[in-house]
């Protein structure tokens, strides 16, 4: 027995209304995707403006890999360095919390490792790792900071303190090494 012809057409317009359900379901779930997607890249760019906004207030001398600033201006860039050193772990918190794709995070670990080469960052790094203990975790897990030493292997500090766990196990002839209130 043959179909009547009006079910065959209810039939296909079911069929065509599914599918079109399906690819509207599938579009709309690519645009949420692609939203995701720009929202995070414009995230990104945010902070990658604030990491340019800090470079430029830095020295050139800084951004070299061996010059040392002289104590003038290193001092006058300790703030910049700070700045520098809470986005860098606002940066590694995000990346561990999936705010930000893995191939920026790749981009900007390695920006990240190659800023801590250069010596005025990492004398800043150990100035300011040592002045706030319980600050910047993230970036300590990523580069733990190493104590400045002079070239006698004595602390060494521009900002005129010795970190107290040095005072504690350091002696120098006998003494405890002196610091600037003693």
């Amino acid at each position: 027995m043959a179909m009547p012809a009006s079910v065959d057409i209810w039939q296909l317009l079911q069929a065509a209304g599914a599918i079109a359900t399906a690819i509207g379901v599938g579009v709309a779930a690519f645009q949420l995707w692609m939203q995701k997607t720009q929202q995070r890249t414009d995230f990104e760019d945010r902070l990658t403006e604030q990491y340019r906004d800090i470079m430029a207030q830095l020295p050139l001398e800084a951004l070299l890999e061996d010059r040392e600033l002289d104590a003038d201006r290193w001092r006058r860039a300790l703030h910049t360095f700070y700045r520098y050193f809470d986005l860098t772990n606002e940066q590694i918190f995000l990346f561990r919390h999936d705010r930000i794709s893995p191939d920026t995070w790749k981009n900007w670990k390695e920006g990240i490792l190659q800023n801590l080469r250069r010596k005025a960052f990492r004398d800043a790094w150990s100035e300011i790792a040592a002045a706030m203990p319980d600050s910047f975790d993230e970036l300590r897990t990523l580069v733990p900071p190493q104590p400045r030493t002079d070239a006698l292997g004595r602390p060494k500090s521009q900002l005129g303190f010795v970190p107290h766990e040095t005072l504690n196990n350091q002696a120098i002839g006998g003494d405890r090494m002196r610091t600037d209130d003693q």
